[in-house]
């Protein structure tokens, strides 16, 4: 399975050859922001509960009302924000209530009190009112049994105030993964550790930033640390972390290069290859392989190729073992502020691309930073990817492309 496929394709296989993990735990509901929901949580109860005021003003009932629009009715009483008025109103009385207020039994509507005409203890309205009007219902913001959060749904700050709005304390969300990440090569030295660089080396970038991007999902990295250029070290690494990760990524040697030893490293462990080059760029040299249900990524050394591939490989195949969604590329049509030179048929290319509005007020995406799949700086900036399809050819300025938000 050597051959070059196109990178639809490659997503088709990593959704069809992993599962979901189902694993899951309780929290509770100030601890789950950034937590997946393990399964779709209902409302326990309608909120409001009652009916209430949704302005300051006077309640009475609409049909009375409507039937008596001159008269002059008594104001029995008040009710205010958690200060309910525990008695029906006859027929003539009506009750100043403030916002939030329980409606109480015999009324339905409320007039705002500045358009109200007081005297003393009592009060006539301009105008008749329909039932319902100013008056929040029971259940409008949550209803009783009703859907809150869906299976699959990541919890933000919204979600946490709904749950505490239902009284919901704990939740049952889908347990972090643990994901391995190794660098290889003997060029590379660990500059977040302090080393310094010996003649012909250079600071490793690539898993600070797969660090930075497994752990923004909310997932634990398992760091395998920078793994010689051998094919025993490289099978050694993998097979360990793979029997302790859920997810094994490398990035560096997936090439064909005589000194790239991560496909051979693969026999070793008796991982099944899904597939080894992919018709992109950037990120050409990209290869999965699988054992049992663990992934195991090998990415590109060049670190704009290493994000590229995050994006499109590794975080939705994550996102299936974790709460059996693949996730889609979001993405929105946009039109070149740049003409394309590019050739058809050959492969598909993601350009990095900042936003800007014209002069009649359209959107459109101009190139971002220096060209190369190892200009990390390129990242840094952009507002996304602009995606040059496989079968697209030279096009002109205003082209409309698939835009990808980073």
């Amino acid at each position: 399975m050597s051959s070059e496929i196109r990178y639809e394709e490659a997503r088709k296989i990593l959704n069809n050859t992993f599962s979901c993990l189902n694993a899951s735990k309780i929290v509770s509901a100030n601890e789950a922001f950034g937590c997946v929901a393990a399964e779709d949580i209902t409302s326990p109860l309608n909120l409001p509960a009652t009916a209430n005021a949704a302005v300051d003003g006077y309640c009475v009932s609409a049909a009375f009302l409507q039937a008596n629009p001159d008269y002059e009715f008594e104001i029995v009483g008040t009710a205010k924000a958690g200060h309910p008025y525990n008695k029906p109103l006859g027929d003539g009385e009506v009750l100043w209530i403030f916002t939030g207020a329980i409606m109480p039994e015999g009324a339905d509507c409320v007039m705002m009190q500045e358009y109200c005409d007081v005297s003393g203890a009592m009060v006539t309205f301009p105008n008749v009112m329909n039932s319902g009007k100013n008056c929040r219902p029971a259940g409008e913001n949550l209803a009783l049994g009703e859907v809150i959060i869906l299976k699959g749904e990541r919890l933000l700050a919204p979600h946490i105030a709904q749950l505490a709005a239902a009284g919901i304390s704990q939740v049952k969300v889908m347990s972090p993964l643990r994901v391995g990440i190794i660098s290889t090569g003997d060029e590379l030295c660990d500059g977040l550790e302090g080393a310094y660089p010996k003649e012909g080396q250079i600071y490793d970038s690539n898993r600070p930033l797969l660090f930075q991007l497994i752990a923004q999902e909310g997932h634990i990295v398992v760091d395998g640390g920078i793994v010689k250029d051998d094919r025993d070290s490289l099978a050694k690494a993998y097979a360990s972390l793979a029997k302790e990760c859920d997810m094994v990524i490398s990035s560096g040697g997936a090439s064909q290069g005589q000194e790239d030893h991560a496909k051979n490293a693969l026999s070793n462990i008796g991982a099944v290859e899904l597939f080894w080059r992919v018709a992109m760029k950037p990120g050409r040299p990209v290869g999965a392989a699988h054992i049992g249900n663990v992934p195991i990524f090998f990415l590109p050394g060049n670190p704009v190729a290493v994000y590229v591939c995050t994006k499109l490989f590794v975080l939705p195949t994550l996102a299936k073992l974790h709460h059996s969604v693949f996730t889609t590329l979001h993405t929105m049509s946009l039109a070149t502020g740049f003409a394309i030179e590019k050739k058809p048929n050959e492969r598909a290319e993601f350009i990095r691309v900042k936003l800007a509005l014209t002069n009649e007020g359209d959107t459109v995406m101009l190139p971002h930073g220096r060209k190369g799949a190892g200009v990390l700086s390129s990242l840094t900036g952009a507002d996304g990817l602009a995606e040059l399809p496989y079968e697209l050819g030279s096009a002109p300025e205003g082209t409309k492309l698939p835009f990808i938000k980073l």
